[in-house]
């Protein structure tokens, strides 16, 4: 409740960026504006959508008056703001883990609840042995991505922490801005991360992927490394956000399922995640097409074009069905969406590519950029070659 509270009266068009709660250690609370489009400004702030962290401001200012009778305000938000800290510590825990800084969560993340599935020991441990705790220590106000155990296990990768350098780490923050998931505004815009020099250069981006029948709000990050050096490679690599907007008193926090910046897995174990955005995709080969999930995990060099869950429901059912129950027909549609070799989506919007052979015979991909200035779906890079996006099967 105390979170919910500052002790400062303010119209929700007059919010500063932060506010202090009145939580003991009064952690900070952010507001995010985002230009609304909307003239018909009646109550005073309707031409912004107001975030509060992640909560979104539906009502407000509805003015009261306290016993001393100083002005007080009501500003009513469509969900919970939770704290960092959600539960209580022992006696003797030091003041400065109560409004916790992102090294905080790292250091001793059972505080807040980070355990089981959201554990982060490992990746604290890397970066311990890095020595690069003073990343997530560091003044100002940041974005932070922290892999959760599971993500540095990954079977296809026995050494995959030991790819985990200075660089990776500075890959997993966004310097300078405080992005919870609500307040970014199109899946389009990158944000430069610490991994950001004249030798290497690495953005971020962020996207809701909620399927339209799922009440689960699911986000992703990508991680796209334009310009390479010797340890790292060109290209993106991509993480679901299972726990995000943990707020810290220099930013806010979101635990991923992969680690950024790093090829660590096969194209097929995109597929295969639960409820993914192309588990339709993956299904119609688990239950019609094994063969071609072997050579997925076991071929090098392929760029395979996944449509996506609303892809599949884009199309017709009836014609779906039939080509379904004719393996011939389905394998070579399922072939029509491999590439036998590496494609990248910046030689596709640099035209260097405009048609590609596809493992079905005869069969040939053509390729168009409507507006070479505008961003363009990402490739996400696997061990087994590369794997695009698209709305249509």
């Amino acid at each position: 409740m105390e979170y919910h509270l500052v002790s400062l009266a303010y119209k929700v068009q007059d919010l500063p960026d932060e506010l202090n709660s009145m939580l003991p250690g009064n952690p900070l609370l952010y507001v995010a504006k985002i230009a609304s489009g909307d003239r018909a400004v009646v109550r005073g702030f309707e031409d912004y959508h107001t975030y509060i962290n992640n909560a979104k401001i539906i009502d407000g200012n509805f003015e009261s008056l306290a016993a001393d009778g100083s002005k007080q305000y009501l500003h009513i938000v469509d969900q919970v703001i939770a704290p960092a800290l959600q539960y209580k510590i022992p006696a003797n825990t030091p003041a400065d883990y109560k409004n916790p800084t992102a090294d905080k969560l790292l250091l001793r993340p059972h505080l807040y609840g980070l355990e089981g599935q959201y554990s982060i020991s490992t990746f604290e441990k890397r970066v311990s042995k890095l020595d690069l705790m003073d990343v997530f220590s560091m003044e100002g106000k940041h974005t932070f991505f922290i892999p959760v155990n599971q993500a540095l296990n990954d079977s296809h990768h026995a050494n995959i922490q030991d790819l985990i350098d200075k660089q990776v780490v500075h890959g997993h923050v966004i310097p300078d801005h405080v992005l919870f998931t609500r307040t970014v505004e199109k899946p389009t815009d990158q944000f430069e991360s610490m991994a950001f020099s004249d030798n290497l250069k690495v953005v971020l981006f962020m996207e809701n992927v909620t399927r339209p029948d799922s009440n689960v709000m699911t986000y992703y990050v990508k991680s796209n490394i334009v310009a390479g050096d010797v340890s790292h490679e060109k290209g993106t690599a991509m993480a679901r956000i299972p726990k995000g907007n943990i707020p810290v008193k220099n930013g806010v926090v979101h635990l991923i399922d992969r680690p950024l910046m790093i090829v660590a897995s096969t194209i097929i174990s995109y597929l295969q995640e639960k409820d993914g955005q192309l588990s339709k995709f993956h299904n119609l080969m688990r239950e019609h097409y094994q063969d071609m999930i072997h050579e997925l995990m076991v071929e090098k060099d392929r760029t395979l074009f996944a449509p996506s869950n609303t892809a599949f429901r884009m199309v017709n059912q009836e014609r779906l069905q039939k080509v379904t129950l004719n393996s011939e027909r389905l394998k070579r549609l399922v072939r029509m969406h491999i590439v036998p070799n590496r494609l990248t989506t910046d030689e596709i919007v640099a035209r260097t590519v405009t048609q590609e052979d596809t493992l079905s015979p005869r069969r040939n991909l053509y390729f168009a950029v409507n507006n070479p200035n505008e961003p363009v779906p990402i490739g996400v890079p696997g061990g087994g070659g590369c794997q695009r996006y698209h709305n249509h099967p």
